[in-house]
């Protein structure tokens, strides 16, 4: 048994490691580290010409299609050179979805996630500081066609930056489920920095 990489995981590490010697150094993370929010938006939006937020999505939905050990070697790159990119939770969004999300919701979302129109973030973690989703108090009502939100939600990950959150919520019936919420661009959804690098808590209040 082969325990190597593949050729496609060779190119990906040594593409990754050229990119990063010069697009991640010492001086762009201490920069986005004191919040400059223009050098993190430079180098994600490098990094999307290079495709890697879309590295496992399936090709029907605009991604490369590769696989997690792909996708694997590319993050050991990153986190060699501190590289503070939201890579990990896109990934890990996208995969949710691809793999648990309805039709529609895959049809809508993912191609947005491979082009960059969206940036996607996972928000879990309740006020308490749980992740249980026996523990989830965010709460959704039905007002028409519509869900209102109100709740909180902490450590929400590169929150100033992204577009939607995949958050966990509790319905009207008491289940609890995993919607996409458009937040960060909606008016009315304070995000509040929690005093360390590209991690905030946000919010919601009565939004729809």
């Amino acid at each position: 048994m082969d325990f190597g990489l593949t050729e496609t995981q060779e190119l990906i590490r040594r593409s990754a490691r050229e990119f990063l010697k010069d697009e991640s150094n010492s001086e762009t993370i201490r920069s986005v580290a004191s919040g400059n929010h223009d050098a993190l938006e430079k180098l994600w939006k490098r990094m999307l010409e290079l495709g890697w937020p879309a590295l496992i999505i399936p090709e029907e939905f605009g991604g490369a299609g590769f696989s997690f050990s792909d996708l694997a070697v590319l993050l050991e790159e990153l986190g060699a050179t501190l590289a503070p990119v939201p890579i990990v939770e896109s990934a890990i969004t996208s995969w949710i979805i691809e793999r648990y999300g309805s039709e529609s919701m895959k049809s809508e979302i993912l191609p947005q996630i491979s082009s960059g129109d969206i940036l996607l973030t996972p928000s879990i973690v309740e006020r308490s500081g749980s992740w249980d989703t026996s523990s989830t108090t965010v709460a959704a009502t039905k007002s028409g066609t519509n869900l209102v939100i109100t709740g909180e939600k902490r450590f929400v990950a590169f929150a100033q930056q992204a577009t939607h959150a995949l958050a966990t919520i509790r319905l009207d019936d008491g289940q609890p489920a995993l919607i996409t919420i458009p937040i960060w661009k909606a008016t009315g959804v304070p995000s509040n920095p929690n005093g360390s690098c590209c991690r905030s808590s946000s919010i919601f209040h009565n939004f729809q």
